[in-house]
């Protein structure tokens, strides 16, 4: 058996705990060994990721929190892009692993010449929705006075990502068919199986789970209060005497729904994906726009049901006739026309491959334990 030596730091940057946990989970599978792991995120994700892993992939895991700003602006990116410059170039990482690829992972990587893995976890729809300055910036008239790598959303030297939807997302925006790996949803892994298994979750009252949308954190003001007008009119309205409603809340949808006297009747859940997925029995629904989370339930088998307003899912409203899929109207859901609707999970999501984030780190020049064995036997030959 070869053997594989540590091979410098590798820096985890992410704003999202999701996003952190996985790619964690993916430098583990990886094949690859690093003497550190820094995983640099905003201190309130870190209080919501709870205790780290002591070792990942060989190398000592170590936060590096730093505060995080909201506000949404020129100034405020170009202010975190220079503060995330500094505590790069500080350490000098092997490799840069970063959740979605911001303005400040692509400036940073392309100037300190550190190899950038970036990690799209989220269902990806629309190559031409905008997201972002980035993309205020490739769209607008200041296009061809800024560089590509600098407006390029989603971009990195090599892009992971979930399945075939994304994949042809991707290639829509300009990434290179061979700097696309797929990995399928690595978190279900082992969802999957307990899924698959008797159910464990203890007896409760049907449920149906509204998603929301973290329309505000993308600067989306209108949809945002369309999503308000939404969950109020089935808040007060709702009348299916089956199941309870809960407002199932994004972990980035910031709106203070236990203060507004419209929601008193309504349960709110708040807690991580995992814990959301894990409580769904036979007999809940899930009620959701376009949304990775609803895509992930209907795959462990749980009834989905789409929705569309006018303006509340506005982006996406043209992907469901692409989809087949018939979206319910607010009224509609009022009046209980809850039947599921098969979700097209074939293309949304490709079988789990963590043989896929061994190539993409190949691909980089960071060896792991399957391309060291493989040089390893062609000598031997």
């Amino acid at each position: 058996m070869a053997s594989l030596e540590p091979d410098g730091r590798v820096w985890v940057s992410a704003e999202v705990r999701e996003e952190i946990q996985e790619i964690l989970l993916m430098l583990e599978r990886s094949g690859a060994r690093f003497t550190e792991v820094l995983i640099d995120a905003p201190e309130s994700v870190l209080a919501r990721l709870g205790a780290l892993p002591e070792r990942v992939a060989g190398g000592k895991v170590r936060a590096v929190p730093y505060r995080h700003s909201t506000r949404i602006g020129v100034a405020a990116k170009l202010l975190g892009l220079a503060q995330f410059a500094i505590r790069l170039a500080r350490r000098r990482p092997r490799l840069l692993f970063s959740g979605f690829s911001m303005m400040k992972h692509r400036v940073v990587s392309g100037v300190l010449r550190v190899p950038h893995i970036a990690y799209i976890r989220g269902v990806v729809f629309d190559p031409t929705v905008s997201v972002g300055i980035s993309d205020r910036i490739r769209f607008g008239r200041l296009a061809r006075l800024v560089p590509s790598r600098v407006t390029a959303s989603y971009r990195a030297d090599a892009v992971l990502t979930v399945g075939g939807m994304n994949r042809d997302f991707l290639a829509a925006r300009g990434v290179p068919a061979e700097d696309i790996h797929v990995t399928g949803p690595v978190w279900l892994d082992a969802l999957e199986a307990a899924a698959a298994g008797p159910g464990t979750a203890p007896a409760k009252q049907a449920t149906a789970y509204f998603l929301t949308v973290a329309w505000q954190a993308h600067g989306r003001q209108s949809e945002h209060e369309a999503q308000l007008r939404v969950t109020r009119t089935l808040a007060t309205r709702w009348a299916d005497p089956s199941r309870r409603l809960v407002l199932r809340v994004h972990p980035r949808d910031l709106y203070d729904y236990e203060a507004d006297p419209d929601y008193a009747a309504v349960a709110l859940d708040r807690g991580s994906p995992e814990q959301f997925l894990a409580q769904l029995g036979a007999d809940d629904l899930v009620i959701a726009p376009l949304s990775t989370l609803a895509f992930e339930a209907a795959h462990l088998g749980r009834p989905v049901v789409f929705y569309a307003d006018p303006v509340a899912t506005a982006p996406y409203n043209h992907i469901y006739e692409r989809l087949g899929i018939q979206p319910r109207t607010v009224d509609q859901l009022v009046a209980g026309q809850l039947s599921p609707q098969p979700a097209p999970l074939a293309s949304i999501f490709s079988a789990i491959d963590f043989g896929s984030v061994q190539k993409a780190l190949c691909s980089l020049g960071v060896p792991t334990a399957a391309s060291v064995e493989a040089v390893t036997h062609r000598m031997g030959r």
